[in-house]
């Protein structure tokens, strides 16, 4: 638990946030879901494209991740969301690390902050 920096940090937390990891025999996928939703504020009148800005934004996280994981990650738009989906080909070390913090659990609904925030 040593390695805990800013870049683990931030992918747990995508993770915790909206994360799903899945596994089959060749292939471990993590996918982060952005999903649109409509957003209200009171007293502002512009438009705001949300799959516009929830891409753009993606494309600096893609970044990020990419210099962390050395993983394939692709943008999947979907209907309702922006997805990052991040292909692991082996049970690699960050694979297995992933599911140790997070102590075995595999979708964000059942996720919690992971115990090595707190130390």
């Amino acid at each position: 638990m040593d390695y805990m920096d800013a870049d683990v940090a931030y992918l747990l937390g995508l993770i915790v946030a909206r994360g799903t990891l899945t596994a089959s025999e060749q292939v471990r996928q993590l996918t982060i879901e952005f999903p649109y939703s409509s957003l209200h504020l009171h007293g502002e009148t512009s438009e705001f494209d949300q799959e516009t800005e929830i891409s753009l934004g993606l494309h600096n996280i893609r970044s990020r991740l990419v210099n962390l994981l050395e993983a394939d990650i692709e943008v999947v738009s979907r209907n309702n969301s922006v997805d990052l989906v991040v292909r692991f080909l082996r049970n690699n070390m960050m694979w297995r690390d992933i599911l140790l913090l997070l102590e075995g659990r595999t979708a964000y609904p059942t996720c919690r902050v992971p115990q090595v925030f707190y130390h």
